[in-house]
């Protein structure tokens, strides 16, 4: 059974599982339906569009997953029955992806060029999360997950910034600022729980250093954020 069709026999079970009586006492109603409420619907009234949030963007796995043909089948097809505009995974740096993993000043983007590619080719664009930490970069061990993402601040903050404005430097030359202007850039991933083993000020820094990294190849570039979780720090 394909997960649209679980979920809809769920709720369908839901509804049908709940009693008349139920149903009663959560709109405040007694037994015999005496206390009942009017409600009155104005058919009149224009509403407007609705806008299609939910075609704007489409959480996936780790990006190095987006060289898997089973990966690439499933975004050509979610793309052509929803409608997602761009995709956002983790793990951009992360050792596997072989961008940074022979240290600082030392970078490697075959594997993001054949994810990259594949994306923008079938009309859908990066959402880019700027995480986690190259294991030559970080500054402990702190990994999550199975695919071990290092949690942990650099080591050095110019080898971050350096690593980011090389990134960016690089996107820009394969597919053009007025393409890569229209991507979303966030720094890291809910830092504010187990995603991030630094301190609250060492995630402000990080997040400064990303900014003047990607700004620095291009004004027009967009860096949203912080992409904080809706718990915890208090700003």
């Amino acid at each position: 059974m394909e997960r649209r069709e679980f979920l809809l026999s769920a709720s369908m079970g839901l509804t049908a599982s709940l009693s008349r009586a139920t149903l009663g006492a959560a709109l405040g109603l007694t037994a015999s339906g005496s206390n009942s409420v009017p409600v009155s619907i104005d058919l009149g009234k224009k509403t407007g569009a609705l806008p299609h949030f939910w075609e704007n963007c489409a959480g996936s796995d780790r990006t190095v997953v987006g060289l898997r043909e089973q990966w690439r089948s499933d975004l050509v097809r979610a793309h052509r029955s929803t409608g997602i505009k761009s995709v956002r995974c983790h793990g951009l740096f992360d050792d596997e992806m072989g961008i940074a993993a022979r240290g600082a000043g030392k970078y490697n983007f075959m594997y993001l060029d054949q994810v990259y590619d594949f994306m923008l080719d079938n009309g859908v664009r990066p959402f880019v999360e700027l995480s986690f930490m190259p294991e030559a970069l970080a500054s402990s061990n702190n990994t999550i997950f199975s695919y071990r993402g290092n949690a942990s601040p650099p080591v050095r903050w110019q080898d971050w910034f350096d690593l980011v404005n090389a990134f960016t430097t690089h996107c820009v030359r394969r597919y053009g600022i007025a393409e890569v202007s229209r991507w979303q850039f966030e720094v890291w991933n809910e830092p504010n729980i187990a995603f991030w083993a630094g301190t609250q000020e060492q995630y402000f820094e990080l997040y400064r250093q990303s900014v003047l990294a990607v700004k620095a190849v291009d004004k027009r570039l967009r860096v949203g954020g912080p992409s904080t979780a809706q718990l915890d720090w208090v700003i």
